[in-house]
């Protein structure tokens, strides 16, 4: 229900605007103070101690944390060993990711595989035992 409120709202918004000749559907700069501005100061906060919480860098931007997290994020920190950050992965890194999810995928492929044939085909398995007695090849035959 909400969610086609929400597009109801953006098609009476747009239907305004294009009766008033305005045909341009790119999204403007809202009022208010820009966001590169928010995020070039929160830059400058981390840059003179990378050691504040969000809460303290969310209390000096005048924002919410949600909003902290949300640049922190988007500009690739993390908070690690109480600092923020750049994230970043090693070449070893990858290549254990990398080694990891093939090991995955041949597992997976091995356990469909085995699975099929232990269980996919419920067929009678014919031995065939070349040390046959003739006592035991008549109990067969019938």
């Amino acid at each position: 229900m909400q969610i086609n409120i929400l597009y109801t709202r953006i098609y009476r918004y747009r239907f305004r605007r294009f009766t008033a000749g305005d045909f341009d559907v790119n999204y403007r700069q809202l009022p208010g103070t820009p966001r590169t501005a928010k995020t070039d100061a929160l830059k400058s906060l981390l840059d003179e101690n990378p050691l504040q919480t969000q809460e303290k860098l969310a209390e000096q931007l005048e924002v919410h944390k949600a909003t902290v997290s949300r640049r922190l994020h988007e500009m690739g920190k993390i908070h690690k060993l109480g600092k923020w950050v750049p994230y970043e992965l090693s070449e070893n890194s990858i290549v254990r990711r990398l080694n990891i999810c093939m090991s995955l995928l041949a597992k997976e492929r091995m356990e469909n595989f085995l699975w099929k044939i232990i269980i996919g085909e419920e067929k009678e398995i014919v031995y065939d035992n070349p040390n046959l007695t003739p006592e035991m090849a008549e109990s067969h035959k019938k």
